[in-house]
């Protein structure tokens, strides 16, 4: 009949509950590694217990050992002087394993007490997780019970209706045949009700181990991540790794737009670095006070503003700083904070202030990264910042625009895990490297080699760029001032070298001349076709913008980097031909007088007039005329 069709479907449920239980039964044996961290952790507290005991006895054996030493000592006569001091000796040693032996019998007794508390609560959850088991057990029982008389139930109603199709002789087989029908339909509906009530029962007991597993999880969790960075809670969105994952994106992104901002302002890369650096740290010094006066306050309103810097129980502390940790994660909270330090800022008159608030998205986004920083337990912390000429390392910082041993200015701290742990994220500085001579300036040493600054156009007018190669062999392709240009005493002009030539050899003096370098140049003999084809490159324009390193290829900075590690070695330049009266004029100079000429240029920063003080001046003419007559 076709009331009988779904009685076969509705037989499925109960079997399908059935492998849940079993899964079930397989997620509670499961648990049972869970308790294992804590019978190694009594195991620990346990031997951790015998260790103090051993020294306790170490102690008292050493005490008694002082006695008998005492005690010989009374026997030899001594002088009252040496008797008093071996006897203040005495006390001193024996005051001190006093203090020892309290010291470690209180120890022993936190540990045995925090030995108990972790019995207790393992004992407590092996409990929970046993008695979760043996209902999960008698309901599974119930439920193959019930299951069994299903299908017994099925069983009839499926021959009561096959026997009911058989049954058309007489109304009396046909009443009885739908009697049984009805009364295992009642009794089919009655186990279904069953199995419904069986199934919430289930869910309520997966409920209650899930719950029991989550609070074991728990429980074992806290003990490990306690205090101890090394152990995170990947749950955690606010994760050390994760704040710096985020610091690295604050210097790639708002730290490169508000760069372009202050650098309108200060016209120097330097300066402009040194200020988004004043800001990033003063944002956390603010966040690093607040955060001790927040802690400070939640302290005092849980333990009394008596309690002065008597140490909580070290579950109630964590517990402070997980709500502050939590309340951190608010943005609402984050904000008035944010605010506090706005109106701070808006009341100041440094320039740090004045300059913080022209950069409002990098601003907003230190803050909230310093904030997060310091309510990790531990606190996340930057490097302490090196100094002018300490060592560059690289396990810490990378290099700017410039590599070097020695550090010349920080422009972006390094993260720290906590206070003198790991790096989470390596900073950025420019380095330089010392010079092996040392120039005297205005009566001072002058100890490493500055870079040139950058010139504007009204500085470099009149004078032709020279093109120079780094010494790492990739073209920097930025054209910046030659340290040819040098203006010659008594010319009224500038000297003048060729874009594309450098100077590159070192035996290039006349041997006819003993050392002696003549100003005649190698190419004075090209035709005049050659000349005239306009062979070099033209003066470009100083480009406005470059690339820092380790940034995507797109970004780039409103400032020119210093040229690196520009050489310019007169050691290798070209022989000298004498071919015409001009040419074959002698300068007074030697190889070493160039060379010298040209470290000085790079050493005082092409400050010519303090080169020609340092230098005798009729070399310094020499030099000047020389470059002129051979590259002019």
């Amino acid at each position: 009949m076709a009331s009988n069709t779904p009685d076969g479907a509705s037989g499925e449920g109960p079997v399908h509950n059935y492998q849940a239980l079993k899964k079930i039964l397989r997620l509670a044996e499961e648990i049972y590694p869970l308790v294992e961290p804590g019978h190694k952790e009594l195991e620990y507290m346990t031997e951790e217990q015998s260790k103090c005991t051993t020294l306790i006895k170490e102690l008292q054996n050493g005490n008694e050992t002082l006695k008998e030493n005492l005690k010989d000592l009374e026997l030899v006569s001594v002088s009252k002087e040496e008797h008093t001091q071996l006897k203040s000796k005495y006390q001193q040693l024996a005051s001190e394993a006093k203090r020892r032996i309290t010291k470690q019998k209180q120890r022993l007794i936190y540990l045995e007490n925090l030995s108990t508390g972790a019995e207790q609560q393992i004992e407590l959850l092996q409990q929970e997780v046993s008695e979760a088991m043996s209902r999960e057990e008698q309901l599974n029982r119930l439920l193959e019970q019930k299951e069994e008389e299903l299908v017994k139930a099925k069983r009839v109603t499926e021959e009561i209706r096959l026997n009911g199709i058989n049954i058309t002789n007489t109304s009396w087989n046909k009443r009885r045949g739908f009697d049984d029908l009805a009364e295992a339909t009642n009794r089919e509906a009655e186990l279904n009700m069953q199995v419904t009530k069986l199934r919430k029962r289930l869910t309520d007991v997966e409920n209650e181990l899930n719950e029991t597993k989550t609070r074991l999880s728990r429980t074992m969790g806290d003990k490990l991540t306690d205090n101890n960075p090394a152990i995170t809670d990947l749950s955690d969105k606010n994760r050390p790794v994760k704040l710096a994952e985020r610091y690295s994106e604050l210097y790639d992104n708002e730290w490169t737009d508000s760069f372009e901002i202050i650098h309108k302002v200060y016209r120097d890369e330097r300066n402009t670095v040194a200020q988004l650096l004043k800001i990033l740290m003063d944002v956390a010094e603010f966040c690093r006070t607040e955060s001790q006066k927040q802690f400070k306050t939640i302290r005092a309103a849980i333990a009394g503003e008596n309690t002065g810097d008597t140490p909580l129980p070290k579950p109630v502390e964590k517990q402070l700083r997980d709500c502050r940790k939590v309340m951190a994660e608010k943005a609402g909270y984050t904000c008035t904070l944010f605010k506090m330090y706005m109106t701070k800022l808006r009341q100041s008159t440094s320039s740090v202030a004045r300059d913080a608030l022209i950069v409002p998205a990098y601003l907003k986004e230190a803050f909230t990264l310093c904030w997060l920083m310091c309510v990790q337990d531990p606190p996340v912390v930057f490097d302490e910042p090196p100094k002018h000429g300490d060592t560059l390392k690289s396990e810490l910082y990378k290099s700017y625009t410039r590599d070097g041993t020695c550090v010349d200015f920080l422009v972006w701290p390094a993260l720290l895990l906590h206070d003198g742990g790991p790096v989470l994220y390596r900073g950025v500085a420019q380095g330089f490297m010392y010079s092996l001579h040392e120039v005297p300036t205005s009566g001072q040493s002058l100890h490493r080699l500055p870079d040139r600054p950058e010139r504007s156009q009204e500085s470099t007018s009149g004078m032709i760029n020279h093109q120079s190669t780094p010494a790492d062999g990739k073209n920097a392709d930025v054209n910046t001032a030659s340290p040819f240009d040098i203006p010659v005493h008594g010319t009224g002009g500038s000297l003048k070298t060729k874009p594309t030539q450098s100077v590159t050899s070192a035996c290039d003096t006349d041997k006819s001349s003993s050392g002696r370098v003549s100003g005649v140049p190698k190419d004075a003999h090209r035709s005049g076709s050659e000349a005239a084809s306009g062979h070099g490159t033209k003066r470009s324009q100083r480009p406005t913008s470059h690339k820092r390193p380790e940034e995507p290829a797109g970004r780039s900075q409103t400032s020119t980097p210093p040229r690196k590690n520009e050489n310019h070695n007169v050691d290798t330049l070209p022989k000298v031909r004498q071919n015409s009266a001009r040419e074959t004029d002698i300068l007074d100079i030697t190889s070493k007088d160039i060379n010298d000429f040209l470290s000085l240029l790079n050493k005082l920063n092409y400050n010519y007039a303090a080169v020609q003080k340092v230098m005798n001046k009729s070399k310094f003419d020499a030099c000047c005329k020389f470059i002129k007559t051979r590259y002019g």
